[in-house]
């Protein structure tokens, strides 16, 4: 051992530190390795790049020839005539043209049934008109005949007291001539065979 005790304490650290597994070759291939990875990365991005590229020159080209550009208003001055263009550009505007057309007419339609929607509620929500006492009248004493009616339909059928619901079929014609119900009472009397 030598004299100096920090060179000691060096010494004994270093032969306690953990041994690497690899071998300094090892580690250049894992690093060649990597750089190989790195750069086919960037091959394939650059490549795929390059094919997105033409792809969007192929679809915005005419498939006769080569990219054609639209002749801007400022190069030509158009005076009265319609600008020089590709037939299938054209053609494209009046689809697009028709679909904005479409898009237009449905979004009308949808505003006009919103709004008779709003006044179908709107009227639903309104309390019902009051009736005057004339037709107040007239449906209380129609409420009352169909009563009566139903009253001389239970007796007949449920508890077959056929003599009781005759009279009481009697005395709805007698007291609501002039109501629906008189003349349903009528029918069943004579569905009965009572019509004395």
């Amino acid at each position: 051992m030598s004299p100096d005790p920090l060179v000691n304490l060096l010494q004994t650290a270093d032969a306690s530190a953990p041994r690497s597994q690899s071998t300094p070759a090892e580690i250049l291939h894992g690093v060649e390795r990597c750089r190989r990875k790195r750069t086919r990365r960037r091959t394939l991005l650059a490549t795929s790049s390059a094919l997105l590229a033409a792809l969007a020159v192929w679809w915005a080209s005419d498939t006769t020839g080569p990219v054609q550009q639209i002749p801007l208003a400022a190069d030509h001055p158009v005076i009265n005539e319609t600008p020089l263009l590709d037939p299938n550009w054209r053609f494209e505007i009046a689809r697009l043209e028709h679909e904005a057309q479409q898009a237009r007419a449905l979004a009308k339609a949808l505003q006009l049934a919103h709004a008779a929607t709003d006044a179908q509620a709107a009227v639903a929500a309104l309390p019902p008109a009051p009736l005057s006492p004339r037709a107040a009248a007239a449906e209380q004493v129609d409420a009352a005949a169909r009563t009566s009616v139903l009253r001389a339909d239970m007796l007949r059928e449920s508890f077959a007291r056929l003599d009781e619901a005759a009279a009481a079929y009697r005395s709805v014609i007698e007291r609501f001539p002039e109501t629906q119900w008189a003349t349903v009472a009528q029918r069943r009397l004579a569905d009965m065979g009572r019509m004395n």
